[in-house]
Parts: C-alpha cells; sequence; structure tokens
C-alpha cells in the first residue's frame, strides 16, 4: 500500500491549468509544522503536491492560500540525471483524497 497522508496549509493559491486532452491538474503547496521544536524556533516541512481532475477542481474552487487541508496522497520516488550527469533525486506527490478542514463559513462571511 502506498498512502502518504499530510494535514497542512496552502502557501499559495492553488494553480489550476488542464492538459491538451482537457484533464484537469492542479499543483499546491502545503507547509506542515513539525511537532518539535529545534533550539526554540518551530519549523516546518514544505510540500508540493499534485490533484488530477475533480479533486484538483475542488481544490482551486474552494482553497486558497493559508486554509488547512488534509490530504491522502501516493508517493513516487522521482530519479534522474541532468545534463551535465549529476544525479536529483525527489518524490512527487499525487493526491487521491483532499478535505478541507479550514470553515467555508468563515469564508463566506456567516456566523457560526
Amino acid at each position: 500500500m502506498n498512502k502518504f497522508f499530510l494535514i497542512g496549509n496552502l502557501t499559495h493559491d492553488p494553480e489550476l491549468m488542464s492538459t491538451a486532452n482537457g484533464v484537469s491538474k492542479c499543483r499546491f503547496s502545503i507547509a506542515s509544522n513539525r511537532p518539535y521544536a529545534e533550539e526554540g524556533e518551530k519549523k516546518a516541512d514544505f510540500f508540493t503536491l499534485t490533484a488530477w481532475r475533480g479533486v484538483a477542481e475542488n481544490i482551486a474552487k474552494y482553497c486558497k492560500k493559508g486554509d488547512k487541508l488534509f490530504i491522502a496522497a501516493r508517493v513516487e520516488e522521482n530519479r534522474y540525471k541532468d545534463e551535465a550527469g549529476n544525479e536529483h533525486f525527489g518524490y512527487d506527490f499525487t493526491v487521491n483524497e483532499a478535505e478541507f478542514l479550514s470553515s467555508l463559513k468563515k469564508k463566506e462571511g456567516v456566523a457560526e
């Protein structure tokens, strides 16, 4: 099973685009706070994720910078050599599910 779970806040507004075949794609970044402080200073980790189709459209439609999301994603290893022969390594996160944790009522200005 390949599942990655993440809770964090969007670092910028999501970017919705379409492929040449008309498939919706959304790229966005999330900052997730570490549960501990290093030398009294809190740290965060940053993740760039990609969502497709309906999930992509919903994230782009309902989310903005600062919103808190729960993400379930698939992780893929990404290794390649550049033109100079240097090896690069990273991970690609493809979103399967997203749950919006920021209140829609607050966004719409409705009192709770």
